[in-house]
């Protein structure tokens, strides 16, 4: 749940423009990114997803960067 943040279309990397199959190029093209409020940070978190699945609610996978070491 997004508490009525704004979605927003992701800024690929430059590296995307590499990309020659059709089905990654679709992939990137989808990606979009939403505010998610976590307790780790006072900033909503802008998080990239695909939603590929119609009306179903997209799987967020999220990773904490604070705790790879």
């Amino acid at each position: 749940m997004t508490d009525g943040l704004t979605e927003t279309v992701f800024k690929l990397p430059a590296a995307a423009q590499n990309l020659t199959e059709p089905e990654s190029i679709a992939i990137a093209q989808a990606i979009q990114a939403v505010p998610i409020l976590t307790p780790s940070s006072p900033d909503p978190v802008q998080t990239p997803y695909v939603h590929q699945a119609g009306e179903k609610p997209p799987i967020l996978l999220l990773s904490n960067p604070c705790s790879r070491r």
